[in-house]
């Protein structure tokens, strides 16, 4: 797991730093003694590790290329989860009545996904918050599958920020109780 958890700090730095700043992407994407570096991300924000799996998701927050990636920590190949045609969507109204339904999420459209969380649930299902930036200002709960491989993922609802307020979601976290919070870098109705 060390390994794994190197590599996914050197996601953030592979990014990070300057075009040309290390020589050509080959010798950028070279691993540097026991770290590996996950190379051509596309504005990566937060990571956070799909449970009892080798799975990584990566928000990615980019115009025009944001979405959700996933990762495997076994060989660092990454593939993009959303946007795509292939998300299926199951809204449960009852957790999520005021959510107005599901977003264009299929290949093309610009989904920016910024923070994550991933609340455990029973078995191999889980619920993945997504702090949402484009279409609306949300916050996405979809259904994690890890039992799949690779994890499969069902959009079940939203939360959409109040209207006006000017909110910039930033970060996610599931509630006890049950819900969660989120985070704004700008106050109710005001600027940052």
């Amino acid at each position: 797991m060390k390994t794994s958890w190197l590599a996914l700090i050197a996601l953030t730095l592979a990014v990070l730093a300057p075009p040309g700043a290390a020589g050509t992407a080959a010798q950028e994407c070279a691993p540097d003694g026991d770290v590996q570096f996950i190379c051509d991300q596309a504005g990566p924000e937060d990571l956070v590790a799909v449970p009892g799996t080798h799975w990584v998701l990566a928000g990615a927050y980019q115009a025009g290329n944001g979405g959700l990636r996933l990762i495997d920590t076994r060989d660092l190949s990454t593939t993009i989860l959303l946007p795509s045609d292939a998300l299926r969507e199951r809204h449960d109204r009852d957790a999520y009545p005021t959510c107005p339904g599901p977003m264009v999420v299929e290949a093309g459209a610009d989904f920016d996904a910024h923070g994550l969380h991933i609340a455990q649930g029973q078995g191999s299902v889980h619920t993945l918050y997504v702090v949402h930036h484009n279409q609306r200002e949300s916050v996405e709960v979809f259904e994690i599958d890890a039992g799949a491989d690779p994890p499969q993922l069902t959009w079940v609802g939203c939360a959409v920020a109040p209207a006006g307020e000017n909110l910039n979601l930033n970060s996610v976290v599931p509630r006890p109780e049950g819900g969660f919070a989120a985070t704004s870098f700008r106050p109710m109705g005001g600027a940052i």
